[in-house]
């Protein structure tokens, strides 16, 4: 679990791959920085530490900024290898969630990860769903 994110949404345009790799630079040494970058047809979206917020609206100064969220927290969940083969594997992650009216800020996936972003105020209530997933 990792708490004080913030989450950016810019418009898509053809500098937005620069101003992300000036961020990725600066970020690479330091693991302790959360950090997730999505890309849509439209718009991306960064889901970063909130100690880097000045250096995320300085390099992306020139970009169109659509929203802005503070105060998240994120919980990562490791899949087992094999996973992408297991239907309604993530429908039963929904579904408890949504059983628990937890709404949910944003969904980020790896191949074997699975994170969810919510907000501070509810991330103990989300982990503890999350925890009983195993049961």
């Amino acid at each position: 679990m990792r708490s004080d994110l913030s989450d950016f949404t810019f418009q898509n345009s053809k500098t937005l791959i620069h101003s992300h790799s000036q961020i990725l630079e600066k970020i690479s040494t330091n693991h302790q920085i959360f950090y997730a970058f999505t890309r849509g047809m439209f718009e991306s979206n960064i889901i970063i530490s909130t100690s880097e917020k000045e250096h995320i609206l300085t390099n992306f100064k020139d970009e169109v900024q659509i929203g802005f969220q503070d105060k998240l927290s994120a919980i990562s969940i490791y899949l087992p290898k094999g996973n992408s083969k297991i239907a309604g594997l993530y429908y039963q992650i929904f579904k408890r969630l949504a059983w628990e009216n937890i709404t949910l800020y944003e969904v980020v996936s790896t191949t074997n990860e699975f994170t969810i972003v919510v907000e501070d105020a509810i991330v103990d209530k989300a982990f503890s769903v999350i925890k009983r997933l195993r049961n």
